[in-house]
Parts: structure tokens; sequence; C-alpha cells
């Protein structure tokens, strides 16, 4: 699904938003926004080499950032509710 498991996934997801997203506030919504946007447009490079299954693997990475990281109750969608 993923090209890894969910536990590698997860210590890139944080690895990747703190090394290259995080600003002087640390990892904020905005990083993770960042972070899915990346993939996807690592996603549609891969599709465009034929890397199709490559592509949709970097494409359920990002559907994970969305959901586990933005859209999830009391996450990132409650901060920006305020």
């Amino acid at each position: 699904m993923f090209g890894t498991t969910v536990e590698g996934l997860e210590a890139n997801i944080e690895r990747w938003a703190r090394s290259h997203y995080a600003g002087s506030r640390g990892v904020t919504c905005s990083s993770y926004a960042m972070l899915a946007m990346s993939i996807l447009s690592d996603a549609q490079e891969e599709m465009a080499m034929g890397n199709v299954e490559t592509g949709r693997q970097f494409i359920n990475r990002a559907k994970y950032v969305l959901s586990q990281k933005i859209w999830q109750p009391g996450g990132c969608r409650a901060e920006w509710d305020r």
C-alpha cells in the first residue's frame, strides 16, 4: 500500500516534516500540508516516468498524511477551524 510499513511511514513523515518543513514554531499543520503536496509531486514524476506502482504508493502516502496528520479530530483541522 505505501511501499513500507505504517510504522516506517510514520517515522519518515515526522523526519521529513522536521527536516524540510518545520519553521520557527516547529512542525505545524502547514508543515504536513506542504509535505503532502511534495509527496503528490513525487507521485506525478514517478507516473510520468512510467512507474505507476511507485506513483500509486506515493499517492497513498499523501493520503495518509492528509487523513492522519491534518484531518483527524483534535489535530490540524481543529487548529484551522479557530
